[in-house]
Parts: structure tokens; C-alpha cells; sequence
């Protein structure tokens, strides 16, 4: 009786702590794991970084309804280790979630980051390849890197839930837009 009890309490302690183990780099588990940037994580309350931003009219992203855009102030937020800087940093709420983080880089820190992403999140997929875009895709995040020739580089982070949020809101809207017609 006391072995059974034992087996089954061993059993269980080993399998929570390998079900509570952190997510290896180079995986997107480890993209969920972070699920965001520095300290603006995706699905968190907008007020969990009030300090770090201010609302911005922005439209780098597009006009998305329902969705308040804010400008990262914070400076330490747009450094990257030693070698790349982020130029600027916007941050899309949706009801008060964190949905996306969009980030705009000077050359030649989008080529870092594309390093950086693969150490942290895997080799990505490249949809083109005459383009430098990389996608890094998980359950719950989608991050884009758009190294664009010519002008600045980008970086899209989503939440998968929230975009889906969005999208439906967004059509909502827009059937709302035509009965007023």
C-alpha cells in the first residue's frame, strides 16, 4: 500500500515538473512562452505598461476599428542587447488587451533581429523568396520581420486571439456601416 502511494505520488510530482518546464529557444513554444517584447506582452492589460506609453493617432498600421494605438516613450524598451535599436515602437489595444506591437528599425538592425528571431524562435518561414520577410508563426503568436530594401525595416507582433477579435469587430463594423447607408 505505502509502495502504490509512493509510485503514484513520484509519478505525479515528475509529471508536473515536466509539464511546468520552460519552452526551449529556437521553438515557437518559446514564441507563446514570451509572447511579446521585453515587458509589452500580448493578451496583458494596455495599463500593465501606462508609464512606458502615450496615445498616438499613428496610422503605420492602417485605421483598424476598435483598436487605440499608443507610442512606446520609454527609450530603455528600444534597445536590443548591444548591436540593434528599434526606432519606434507602437503598441495596439483592442478592449484593453495588448493585440499587436509594431516596431520600426534603421538598417541594418532588421538583419540582426532576423538573427536574433531564429536563435529565440526557430528558422521561420520565408512565404517569398525574392523577398526579405520572415514569418514566425505559434498557437497563440504571429510575428512578421520585414527587411524591405529600401526604406525602414518592421516588425509585426500579434496575438492570434485578439486578430481574430479584431477581424470579426472589423466586419461587424462594416455591416453596421452599410444598413447606415
Amino acid at each position: 500500500m505505502k509502495f502504490k502511494l509512493l509510485a503514484v505520488l513520484l509519478f505525479y510530482f515528475s509529471f508536473t515538473t515536466i509539464a511546468q518546464k520552460p519552452a526551449k529557444m529556437g521553438t515557437s513554444k518559446y514564441l507563446d512562452e514570451k509572447r511579446g517584447f521585453k515587458n509589452i506582452i500580448l493578451n496583458s492589460d494596455i495599463s500593465s505598461i501606462e508609464k512606458d506609453i502615450v496615445e498616438t493617432k499613428d496610422t503605420t498600421m492602417g485605421i483598424m476599428p476598435g483598436v487605440k494605438f499608443f507610442e512606446i516613450i520609454n527609450s530603455e524598451m528600444k534597445k536590443i542587447g548591444d548591436k540593434a535599436e528599434i526606432k519606434k515602437i507602437i503598441v495596439g489595444s483592442f478592449n484593453g488587451k495588448i493585440a499587436i506591437i509594431s516596431m520600426t528599425l534603421d538598417k541594418p538592425n532588421g538583419s540582426i533581429m532576423n538573427e536574433t528571431f531564429k536563435e529565440a524562435y526557430g528558422s521561420g518561414y520565408k512565404p517569398n523568396q525574392f523577398m526579405e520577410k520572415w514569418i514566425w508563426s505559434s498557437k497563440n503568436v504571429m510575428l512578421v520581420l520585414d527587411i524591405d530594401g529600401l526604406r525602414v525595416d518592421t516588425i509585426l507582433m500579434a496575438d492570434r486571439p485578439l486578430w481574430a477579435e479584431i477581424e470579426k469587430y472589423g466586419k461587424e463594423a462594416a455591416k453596421k456601416s452599410v444598413k447606415d447607408i
